[in-house]
């Protein structure tokens, strides 16, 4: 995609001048396999909006390991999990190669000053990210091991078979060891064809969780 078709699709509710001046700030950025997006603790100068690819987020334990904390997969996926003006506790790295629109903070920033509703649609954007930052995190802190990785599977069945056991391991709370062990469970007992509901498996939560466009609009936000 080009920027004036991710710009243009992201706020086409906006006004037409915001959305040139948007384009005009904004670039395309073409990330390699394991290249990062943004490191831990620092203040990102730019927000991340995925486009195409897979990238993942890790949080660095105390020996400096880094431990995953969600996939992200969507097209239009806000990389960009913590509020702007503060230092990152987690960082990101591109799982496959991965094309990224990049919006930089300051400039965004002062265009929000000619035009408030663009804050607001940051701040919208950064609400569902974090409903499904919690939907996710819910399931993988609240689910027996197994059913965490049936759940995983049903969720990402790509990101099984691309991502490391260490990084997918470290998502479930496990160790490599144990998610080995799972995976040889599940497939001696293949028939049980279990299938984990009351999940999100989705990851459009604007329509599957909660629409706050909408939500927004009637409140006018």
């Amino acid at each position: 995609m080009t920027v004036e078709e991710v710009i243009g699709t992201l706020f086409q509710e906006e006004d037409q001048q915001l959305i040139q001046s948007l384009i005009s700030i904004s670039s395309m950025k073409q990330y390699k396999k394991g290249q990062d997006i943004y490191e831990c603790g620092i203040e990102p100068k730019e927000f991340y909006i995925l486009i195409s690819g897979i990238a993942y987020t890790y949080l660095p334990d105390a020996n400096q390991q880094p431990n995953t904390t969600c996939f992200f997969s969507e097209k239009f996926d806000l990389l960009n999990i913590e509020g702007i003006d503060v230092k990152t506790r987690v960082g990101a790295k591109a799982l496959v190669d991965a094309e990224i629109c990049m919006i930089p903070v300051e400039q965004a920033k002062a265009l929000s000053e000619r035009y408030p509703s663009l804050i607001w649609s940051y701040i919208r954007e950064l609400q569902k990210m974090m409903m499904y930052l919690c939907v996710v995190n819910n399931q993988r802190m609240c689910l027996p091991a197994e059913d965490c990785y049936r759940w995983f599977c049903q969720k990402w069945p790509k990101i099984d078979k691309l991502a490391s056991n260490q990084q997918i391991a470290s998502f479930l709370r496990i160790r490599p060891e144990s998610l080995s062990r799972l995976r040889r469970q599940i497939k001696e007992n293949e028939k049980d064809n279990k299938v984990i509901t009351n999940i999100l498996v989705s990851k459009d939560l604007q329509s599957d969780y909660l629409d706050i466009r909408k939500y927004g609009k009637k409140h006018q936000l």
